[in-house]
């Protein structure tokens, strides 16, 4: 599965490293419903503008070749929100699949 990243090049390294690693875990997990090799894993990341002692985060994540699924989450926190969206994303995926 290829894994194609938005917005990664706004982070500082160790924040890349998590996003890396865990869109890399996910995308091992939705290989069982594409198993194309040229389905795609887009992972967009946003970080708004810090306001005080803390960033806030946006990903949205989409997956998919035929049926496909899409999923967002926001949080002050980079790891939980990638995890969160992921996490979303195959769920609606597994929902999809199993009511064929």
């Amino acid at each position: 599965m290829i894994i194609r990243y938005a917005g990664l090049e706004k982070l500082a390294r160790p924040e890349k490293v998590d996003v890396e690693s865990l869109a890399e875990r996910y995308a091992q997990r939705l290989e069982r419903f594409f198993p194309q090799p040229d389905a795609e894993l887009q992972v967009h990341l946003k970080r708004y503008d810090q306001a005080g002692a803390r960033i806030k985060y946006s990903v949205h994540v989409r997956v998919g070749i035929g049926k496909s699924g899409q999923a967002e989450a926001v949080d002050w926190d980079l790891r939980k929100a990638t995890r969160s969206a992921l996490e979303k994303l195959e769920k609606e995926i597994k929902h999809k699949f199993k009511r064929e």
